[in-house]
């Protein structure tokens, strides 16, 4: 179970309409903070993870179908990294299941921002969201102490699987 918190600028464009109070993730990478953003007059999402601050990048349309392809999207990227089969399948599993919220932390919002102008200086890449994504998650980023996301989140997921 995760939540996709979303900037007010997002929740416009989709159906689903935002929980109160979304439960506790159960996924290694937590829940997911996303914001749209535009690439080659294109929107995109730009989703992190709240844990590790990952980043996931995706076309937006359709919007009725964001849910289930983030969670593709965080797949393809997670499949790229070292994680392991057996951490890859059960953070899927615990993706089954998802809620959609407003944001709650400053701090990821902050981050996703910074993403989002980083992403938009790369509109070479729009055709390439997945490359997109991996050269993100190699930024230093601050609140990480300039650690790297990508390298976080295989941080995250060897502490939970060894």
């Amino acid at each position: 179970m995760f939540t996709l918190r979303c900037t007010q600028k997002l929740l416009r464009r989709l159906p689903d309409k935002p929980v109160p109070e979304p439960p506790t993730p159960t996924t290694v990478l937590g829940n997911w903070y996303a914001n749209v953003m535009t690439l080659g007059r294109r929107p995109f999402v730009l989703a992190v993870s709240e844990r590790t601050f990952l980043p996931v990048v995706l076309p937006l349309a359709p919007g009725r179908t964001l849910l289930p392809r983030v969670r593709e999207q965080i797949g393809e990227v997670l499949v790229r990294m070292s994680i392991g089969q057996e951490a890859f399948e059960a953070e899927m599993e615990a993706m089954e299941a998802w809620a959609v919220a407003k944001t709650a932390s400053r701090q990821v919002v902050g981050v996703l921002v910074d993403f989002v102008y980083l992403a938009q200086s790369r509109e070479d890449l729009a055709g390439a969201p997945i490359t997109l994504s991996r050269l993100l998650a190699d930024t230093p980023c601050g609140p990480l102490k300039m650690g790297r996301p990508g390298e976080e989140a295989v941080r995250a997921f060897a502490e939970r699987y060894g």
